[in-house]
């Protein structure tokens, strides 16, 4: 009988370190690799890291940037509590390229505001998308050489490629996905959802 007891205490301690172990590791933003090149905001020690999947040309991941995003910046990113990584789940080329355009920004430091132009789209030539794309990079003050020269030789083609290889993996549904410290958020929520999340971790 002692000897079964301790069999059972033996499981019940080796479980107890196992849920241990995982309960940390699932709310930690190693799930996600992320990058020092991936594109992001806020302080690099926050406490707290959301990293979105997004698509420039998907309208649910234009209403986050465009109604929740400020939000979030002010009250949780500008504070310090927060920081944003920004990872592309381009589906269709044209999207694949704009990614690209937007990390040749982000070369320049400028991500967040190409972003800006690229999710509200006013004035986008469909048929040149070369030409809309230019005229962004105009209208934020980019080196028009610099960037032209990085879409055209698609220096971030690998880059935007692994950011889906990395969705993939991650077995998300489709843009918008949040992963806030590994917990991850699929779709168009309110933003008293991340209200909600967040204020467990900030």
């Amino acid at each position: 009988m002692k000897h079964e007891f301790k069999i059972l205490f033996g499981i019940l301690a080796a479980s107890a370190v196992l849920f241990l172990m995982f309960a940390g590791r699932a709310g930690t933003p190693d799930k996600v690799r992320i990058t020092a090149e991936d594109p992001s905001i806020g302080r690099t020690d926050a406490p707290v890291t959301i990293v979105v999947f997004g698509d420039f040309m998907c309208h649910y991941t234009k209403d986050f940037y465009e109604q929740i995003f400020p939000s979030i910046k002010e009250r949780y990113v500008d504070s310090g509590k927060v920081k944003i990584v920004y990872k592309h789940f381009a589906t269709e080329e044209r999207s694949k390229i704009e990614s690209e355009a937007s990390l040749c920004a982000n070369d320049q430091g400028k991500f967040w505001q190409f972003a800006s132009l690229a999710f509200n789209r006013t004035g986008a030539d469909e048929q040149n998308q070369t030409l809309y794309l230019t005229g962004y990079a105009e209208a934020i003050g980019l080196d028009l050489s610099e960037f032209s020269s990085c879409i055209a030789n698609r220096v971030h083609r690998d880059d935007v490629a692994m950011d889906y290889d990395e969705g993939l993996r991650l077995k998300i549904p489709g843009t918008p996905t949040f992963f806030v410290n590994g917990l991850k958020i699929e779709g168009h929520v309110p933003v008293e959802r991340f209200d909600e999340v967040l204020s467990k971790f900030a």
